[in-house]
């Protein structure tokens, strides 16, 4: 089906970090709220559930750049994924390896020692 083909790579974590873990740059939960951060993460949410309840593939860790939104945080973003979009454990890892793969790369990246390591790194 053509809404198989379709990947989304959502910055749902650089909202909830927005929102919850940035006080040390000024970002209270306050200010995040004032700017409209938490509302776009509750309505990221709503989005990223109908998409996956369509069949349309949700791959973690799309947002990083942000210095409350760490890359070595990956478990916490992992956690995100899951609890917000529903994920079970078995899924997040499917979309964190083998969906991306397809997204990035093609069937080919699942054959490769970076699907390895990913999965190794998880």
């Amino acid at each position: 089906m053509a809404r198989h083909r379709h990947y989304v790579s959502p910055a749902i974590a650089a909202r909830y970090n927005t929102n919850y873990e940035a006080d040390e740059w000024g970002i209270t939960t306050d200010v995040a709220e004032m700017i409209g951060n938490k509302r776009e993460l509750e309505e990221g949410i709503k989005v990223m559930r109908k998409m996956r309840a369509a069949g349309i593939k949700i791959l973690p860790f799309g947002d990083y750049g942000f210095a409350w939104l760490r890359t070595a945080r990956s478990r916490a973003i992992w956690n995100i994924s899951s609890i917000f979009f529903g994920f079970e454990p078995w899924e997040a890892l499917r979309a964190a390896t083998a969906y991306s793969g397809e997204a990035w790369a093609g069937e080919t990246a699942k054959n490769s020692g970076a699907f390895a390591k990913d999965i190794s790194r998880i």
